[in-house]
């Protein structure tokens, strides 16, 4: 995979160059630009697979150079400092990230999913999901939508007001959809619960991670809540307290 580096820290530059000659082989960098308006120039000339992108530069930001660019076909691996919002953004849209300074780790996870990713139909649509979430985020709002990558290496792009509950199945997840649908994903559900922190998801029990703007009622006479669909789901003693606590709170 021919790739290209793109961060305006020298440094930053150089030892991620060195981790992906010494770990990644498959990698080889074509260029390494100190900013995103040189970035484009490499870009356009070398036509990298990949390129490994800083968030947050001086002069044109890496999701400024991105809307640019559009449409293109090449993979993205940001590379962050500590935006959280940024992080989420990506991760909701099926894209990848590392975190300065990069681990051997990620980097080879990243460059392997980005492998895979690359082979799969749809790039354009995790990138346009990936904008509208941050965009949102910008403006003080919440991300709108999530990208499942499904067993058959399918990605769907779900609506997150439009998920009821997520149910733990071993290594597995099952998303309940508003309308009846499910969709099943080979991940377990503490990446979830950590994906949609924030988000008016909580856990209830620990085989439910419940989306709070779908609870009609909660019944004391059995432990349940009751969703805006019918579904009863378990609560609970040790996630009680505080989900009767979240209930109780006004909604924005």
């Amino acid at each position: 995979m021919k790739a290209i580096l793109i961060d305006n820290e020298k440094e930053s530059n150089e030892v991620l160059g060195q981790l992906l000659k010494q770990y990644c082989p498959m990698v080889q960098v074509v260029a390494v630009c100190e900013s995103a308006y040189l970035g484009i120039e490499q870009i356009k000339e070398k036509k990298p697979d990949l390129i490994f992108l800083d968030i947050e530069m001086e002069g044109m930001s890496g999701l400024e150079m991105l809307v640019q660019l559009q449409p293109f076909d090449f993979e993205v691996i940001f590379v962050t400092g500590f935006n959280e919002y940024a992080q989420q953004a990506i991760r909701l849209s099926a894209l990848d990230y590392i975190s300065k300074p990069p681990l051997v780790e990620d980097i080879l996870a990243a460059v392997l999913r980005a492998a895979q990713l690359k082979e799969m139909k749809g790039m354009l649509k995790r990138y346009e999901v990936f904008f509208s979430n941050m965009a949102r985020q910008q403006n003080n709002q919440s991300p709108a939508r999530i990208a499942l990558l499904q067993s058959n290496n399918s990605i769907e792009y779900i609506d997150l007001h439009s998920i009821l509950y997520i149910q733990a199945d071993r290594a597995y997840c099952i998303f309940h959809l508003f309308g009846g649908r499910s969709i099943m994903v080979a991940k377990n559900m503490k990446i979830y619960e950590d994906l949609l922190e924030g988000l008016s998801f909580k856990r209830t029990h620990r085989s439910y991670l419940v989306n709070l703007n779908h609870i009609r009622f909660f019944h004391k006479n059995n432990e349940q809540i009751e969703l805006t669909d019918g579904s009863r789901i378990p609560v609970s003693k040790s996630e009680k307290e505080q989900l009767l606590y979240l209930l109780s709170k006004p909604k924005i």
